[in-house]
């Protein structure tokens, strides 16, 4: 059975891939809300794999390990960090040199082979999670399942 790939994309409604302090896209809840439990808790157990683009990944590994995780956060955000810090993690990247990250490894070259070698390989389905670019590119390529 093939590994199958989810491309992730957080966009906001004016067309933003990124969300820096526009107001409640910061905001930390108790608990996961639907689209947090669908696109993350949900696919803890059949997620092995998660695919980024160098500005995701270090931002990830800035932001979501465990280490950063404070005493006041949910269990939820516990829980992914947790999660995230355990899978592995594909870094695509011609200039990072060291992942710095466990359970990391960077790739370089053409995304379809990179996508093709990863489906091959043992484990459970993939997300690619990333920015508009390597969405869009996953998207022009058909590469997403």
């Amino acid at each position: 059975m093939s590994r199958k790939i989810t491309a992730n994309l957080y966009m906001t409604i004016d067309g933003r891939g990124a969300f820096p302090k526009y107001p409640g896209s910061d905001r930390v809840t108790k608990t996961a809300n639907a689209l947090w439990r669908e696109m993350w808790i949900n696919r803890f157990d059949d997620v092995t794999t998660v695919i980024m683009g160098r500005r995701s990944f270090t931002g990830h590994r800035r932001v979501w390990t465990e280490k950063a995780r404070t005493p006041d956060d949910p269990q939820y955000l516990v829980d992914y960090s947790r999660w995230l810090d355990r899978v592995e993690k594909v870094c695509l990247s011609t200039r990072l040199e060291s992942p710095a990250w466990e359970n990391s490894r960077i790739m370089k070259g053409d995304l379809s082979k990179i996508v093709a070698r990863l489906k091959k390989e043992k484990g459970g389905n993939i997300i690619a999670e990333g920015g508009p670019r390597l969405i869009l590119e996953f998207i022009r390529k058909d590469l997403a399942d």
